[in-house]
């Protein structure tokens, strides 16, 4: 008898996107995501019938963490849960941990899309809270040495929020601001204060930032570095780095979704 977790509670009060914002949500970044799976994953299950899930994968920074990896085996069990008042009754039989950026990875080498496919080549992952640049080896071993924690586009959010200051007249929201930033509206809010020209700034500062770290920190990898790719739903903001690299780094098609196909090897 499969044990189940009773979720509707928790699930009613469990928003996301603007609905989040307006009600005093904390982005997820803030929190451990591997502590928010149980969370995280529920509007993927949503189902019109009971369904039975053989295997699901999700990325995590290191698959060998052994903390992390028992948080994500308690989702092998029956999670019965609400989504906007439907009940929904899903069995997970087995979960399994990658590595953050080992699908995408893949998908640009089973793609042809590495240029140089005998030297190391590395993915770059935009996130909220930080972002993760990889190094993968000729044939795909990860260069674990090599990884590197990078600000990700809540810092910009920051630092923009301070460059805007004296036309806000108090602190702006981090979370309204990166709103703004993906339509490409560069407004703050529902105001008519336009951010547009610090914002380039500021973002050409950050990026900078991101373009002095992986130089310092791959210095050994420099000379025989293939190509970097870039992705993740902000992995756009990066195109001033992209234009000065002579075509080494480059933003993926699609690229928020871009690890995701190569983790369900859809070919899109």
């Amino acid at each position: 008898m499969p044990t189940v977790m009773r979720l509707n509670s928790m699930a009613a009060v469990t928003k996301v996107g603007r609905l989040a914002q307006l009600m005093g949500g904390s982005p997820a970044f803030e929190s451990g995501k591997a502590d928010l799976a149980h969370l995280l994953i529920l509007p993927a299950l949503a189902s019109d019938s009971p369904q039975r899930i053989e295997r699901l994968v999700i990325p995590t920074p290191d698959s060998r963490n052994k903390q992390t990896h028992a948080k994500l085996k308690e989702l092998e069990t029956t999670i019965e849960f609400s989504v906007n008042g439907h009940e929904c009754l899903s069995t997970i039989r087995s979960v399994v941990a990658v590595d953050e950026c080992r699908g995408a990875y893949d998908l640009a080498l089973g793609r042809s899309m590495w240029r140089y496919p005998n030297n190391p080549n590395g993915v770059l992952d935009i996130g909220g809270g930080t972002a993760i640049a990889r190094l993968f080896a000729p044939g795909g071993a990860l260069l674990r040495d090599a990884d590197i924690v990078l600000p990700g586009t809540s810092h910009l959010a920051q630092r923009l929020a301070a460059a805007i200051l004296p036309k806000v007249g108090n602190t702006a929201n981090a979370g309204m601001i990166m709103d703004s930033i993906a339509t490409g509206d560069y407004r703050y809010g529902n105001t008519e204060i336009d951010f547009s020209r610090e914002f380039v700034a500021v973002r050409d500062g950050w990026v900078s930032d991101i373009r002095a770290k992986l130089k310092a920190n791959w210095a050994p990898y420099l000379p025989s570095l293939g190509e970097l790719l870039i992705i993740g739903g902000s992995a756009n903001l990066l195109e001033p780095m992209c234009s000065v690299s002579k075509g080494r780094f480059k933003v993926a098609p699609k690229p928020q979704f871009f690890n995701l196909y190569g983790l369900t090897k859809e070919q899109n």
